[in-house]
């Protein structure tokens, strides 16, 4: 109930309760990976994961939540290799095709994100996930959006696996030169990627995408 009001500080006490009462609980490991990712915390969404799949190595939440983590983190080639066991073992998985797409997103492999997003949402249609990634796959067909896509995981990777670094690059922003180029560089992401946005909304495909997704919003 707290990780759905997003009252992680709570989620997290009640999760840390239940482990030290069951410390052999897979599922509490999964949803202590669950709350690590609402909160941003992926070194520590993984190796809840890692714990859990340690007491049960076919749960299948915990190897989703791994998949998750390595993706954040930009670690492809284990994440291809847990999606590809993921695949093997659950091909009606919805969650198993979006990683794929993901995966494929932010390697460049334009053909084989397109099909696997689309495949994710013939079995869930509901997955905002693999809608989410089939508009950025869309998107990123275009080098320019590639580029911007892949700085955006390298900069929440990085974040993510150094936050002593990532905050004391911050502290550099104080220098008028650096916050300069700094706004500009956000600028300029922010107005490429509102024209991608937009550009979209031109491809039929792409505007039917949009219009789910504000439908749902009103929803």
């Amino acid at each position: 109930m707290y990780k759905l009001t997003r009252q992680y500080a709570k989620a997290q006490q009640a999760i840390n309760t239940s482990l030290q009462l069951n410390p052999d609980d897979t599922d509490s490991y999964s949803m202590a990976a669950s709350i690590y990712h609402g909160q941003g915390k992926t070194d520590k969404m993984l190796a809840a994961a890692g714990s859990g799949l340690a007491l049960d190595p076919e749960h299948r939440t915990c190897w989703n939540m791994r998949i998750l983590a390595l993706l954040s983190l930009g670690r492809m080639a284990e994440a291809e290799a847990d999606i590809k066991r993921s695949l093997q073992r659950y091909p009606d998985q919805a969650f198993s095709h979006a990683a794929q797409g993901w995966s494929a997103t932010y390697q460049g492999k334009k053909a084989q994100s397109l099909d696997a997003f689309k495949t994710a949402l013939q079995i869930n249609p509901n997955s905002e996930w693999a809608r989410e990634g089939l508009i950025e796959a869309l998107k990123a067909q275009n080098g320019l959006y590639q580029f911007i896509l892949r700085y955006d995981l390298w900069q929440a990777s990085f974040r993510a696996s150094n936050p002593g670094i990532f905050w004391a690059m911050w502290l550099l922003l104080l220098l008028p030169p650096v916050r300069a180029i700094y706004l500009i560089v956000v600028l300029l992401t922010w107005l490429l990627k509102a024209f991608f946005n937009l550009l979209l909304r031109f491809d039929p495909y792409g505007r039917l995408l949009f219009a789910q997704k504000e439908k749902r919003k009103r929803g």
